[in-house]
C-alpha cells in the first residue's frame, strides 16, 4: 500500500517512479534473484497491474537491482520470467535489468542480451559506479553503451563503502 501511494504521488507531481526490486547478498541473504522468483513474480504482478488500472505511464521497473553470486545467464532466466507480466499489464515501459558483480559486469549482455524485439518494453541494462573502486570499469561502460541501452543507477566520487566521502587517491 506504501509503494502504490509512492506512486500515485509521483503521478500526481509529473515525476517517474522507479520500483527496485533489490537482490543483494548481504546478512545471510543471497544475490541470486531465482532464490526469489515467486516473490519477484507476485510483487511485479501486483505493481504492474496497479500501474495498468491507473492509467499510468510514469512507472520504471528495475527488476533486479544488484544481483551477486550469479551469471549472467542465471540473470537473464529470472528476467525473461519477469518481463512477460510487466509487458502484459504495462506494455511499453521501461526495464531496468541488474547485470552480475553489484551492476558491474556490464559487458555480459553484450554477447547474450535479452531479444527486446520480443516484448513490448524499453529494456536497459543497470551499471553502478564508484570512482575510488571502479575506474578500471569505465573501458567497459564505453564499449557497452555503442551496443545495448544502459542505465547508469548509482555513479559517485567516492568509495563504493561510502568510506571515504572525499576524493580518491590516485
Amino acid at each position: 500500500a506504501r509503494l502504490k501511494s509512492y506512486i500515485d504521488i509521483c503521478a500526481e507531481l509529473g515525476l517517474y517512479s522507479i520500483v527496485d526490486w533489490h537482490i543483494i547478498e548481504h546478512m545471510g541473504n543471497s544475490g541470486d534473484p531465482m532464490d526469489y522468483i515467486k516473490e519477484a513474480t507476485e510483487f511485479f504482478e501486483e505493481i504492474s497491474t496497479y500501474a495498468k488500472e491507473k492509467g499510468y505511464m510514469h512507472v520504471i521497473y528495475d527488476i533486479c537491482n544488484e544481483p551477486s553470486g550469479v551469471n549472467w545467464k542465471g540473470i537473464k532466466e529470472y528476467a525473461e520470467e519477469i518481463l512477460p507480466i510487466i509487458e502484459t499489464n504495462d506494455p511499453g515501459a521501461i526495464v531496468i535489468i541488474g547485470t552480475p558483480n553489484w551492476c558491474q559486469k556490464i559487458t555480459d549482455p553484450i554477447t547474450n542480451p535479452i531479444n527486446a524485439y520480443d516484448y513490448n518494453l524499453g529494456i536497459m541494462y543497470s551499471f553502478h559506479y564508484y570512482a575510488c573502486n571502479h575506474y578500471h570499469l569505465l573501458g567497459d561502460l564505453k564499449a557497452c553503451v555503442k551496443s545495448i541501452p544502459v542505465y547508469v543507477s548509482e555513479w559517485t566520487s567516492g568509495e563504493y563503502d561510502y568510506s571515504n566521502e572525499t576524493a580518491c587517491e590516485s
